[in-house]
């Protein structure tokens, strides 16, 4: 009995240390999950949404197909890429497709600011449906990339 109730009673604080917050924007249609509690944050921008703790910021740029240059919306891991490139990040490294949307990719880059360096995890998400691009980023200032990569990868399209 009591090794039944040390099972369960561990199994209980797992499942709260690995809930989850989901993150929705029903104006652009995309959510993302995070263990991690994130506050919304005023951006300077209306098409720019930010997501923020002491540990991580999540910020999602939204274009129109109209706004961005014809060749980023062929390729979506070339265009990860350059997203990473034109931020100024450092040393980026292949990541892989999102599993939830088709046309997407993602990135693994550095951010050297004040002698301090912060993984960067770039997304470059192709909405044909809404002909909407989102650039997204999830900076890791803690340096917890298990987590950086669980929140890239959880991104959908809800639309």
């Amino acid at each position: 009995m009591k090794l039944l109730f040390t099972l369960t009673f561990a199994i209980f604080i797992c499942q709260i240390g690995y809930s989850q917050h989901v993150f929705t924007s029903e104006r652009y249609g995309i959510s993302f999950e995070s263990s991690v509690l994130l506050e919304a944050y005023e951006t300077e921008s209306s098409n720019v949404l930010g997501y923020e703790s002491n540990d991580y910021a999540v910020d999602i740029e939204v274009f129109t197909f109209d706004e961005e240059p014809a060749s980023l919306l062929k390729d979506a891991k070339l265009s990860a890429e350059k997203t990473a490139e034109m931020l100024g990040l450092k040393s980026t490294q292949d990541g892989g497709s999102l599993p939830n949307i088709k046309n997407a990719y993602y990135v693994l880059s550095y951010e050297i600011a004040e002698n301090e360096t912060s993984p960067v995890f770039v997304a470059f998400i192709i909405d044909e449906k809404q002909k909407l691009v989102f650039e997204v980023t999830t900076y890791c200032y803690n340096k917890n990339l298990e987590e950086g990569k669980r929140i890239t990868e959880s991104f959908k399209l809800t639309k």
